[in-house]
């Protein structure tokens, strides 16, 4: 399951790597490694991130080429949070670890699953009744996507929800309860990341075609909205 992942910003678009628990990631400029980078600042083999009973931990690989995690050069292994800043060479990564910002649901319907407000006494989906003990069970509420922009700033997604594209620095999370965002959005649809389109949009990019509406998203797609840039981490 992909919910550990790096993001940086190169050669005019957002690109996102997940991480996966089974083997270490490697960062740095060699064919294949996990976060591929091109930038001749960075070191073929520059870092190596792994998984350590649930913690990631970053090492430094070059001798003359250190890398500096929230402004600190590593002088030996460190563990990384949601939201460490690291540089390699003159690339700014972020790490992303989705599973940090998981909650507790709301109540949630016993028809139809879906999560409803604290508030809410039926369903926004599908009208059910709330007031009854089984409806009022609290359930896990897992991040499902979280969406980052050029400027690093992130938004995350849960069930039910989307994330409107409306400019770099104003990324907006709402409920489908509360309705269908006009604009370019990453909506939350039966478990799956999805691009919205609005109709008509002519402005809207999804790794340089055109795409079509409710397209589903994976890991490191890159999508332009005019002139703005995003990537998405899909939990899978």
């Amino acid at each position: 399951m992909t919910a550990v992942a790096f993001s940086w910003a190169e050669d005019r678009r957002v690109r996102a790597a997940g991480l996966e628990p089974s083997a270490p990631g490697l960062i740095g400029r060699e064919p294949g490694a996990t976060v591929e980078l091109s930038d001749p600042t960075v070191s073929r083999r520059h870092a190596t991130v792994s998984d350590r009973g649930g913690r990631y931990v970053i090492e430094n690989l070059s001798r003359t080429n250190p890398t500096r995690v929230n402004d600190t050069p590593l002088e030996g292994p460190a563990k990384l949070s949601d939201g460490d800043r690291i540089m390699a060479g003159s690339v700014l990564l972020f790490f992303h670890d989705l599973a940090s910002h998981d909650t507790i649901q709301g109540p949630v319907c016993s028809y139809c699953h879906r999560e409803n407000k604290s508030t809410d006494k039926d369903c926004w989906y599908c009208g059910t009744s709330l007031v009854n003990a089984l409806t009022l069970a609290r359930e896990r509420r897992p991040v499902s996507c979280r969406v980052v922009s050029a400027a690093g700033t992130w938004r995350d997604a849960y069930a039910d929800q989307s994330v409107a594209l409306t400019g770099e620095d104003a990324l907006e999370a709402r409920s489908m309860a509360d309705g269908t965002s006009t604009a370019a959005a990453v909506v939350i649809r039966n478990g799956e990341a999805r691009l919205q389109v609005p109709e008509g949009s002519d402005d809207v990019r999804l790794n340089g075609g055109s795409p079509q509406d409710d397209q589903p998203l994976q890991t490191g797609d890159d999508i332009q909205v005019g002139e703005d840039r995003f990537t998405v981490v899909v939990r899978r």
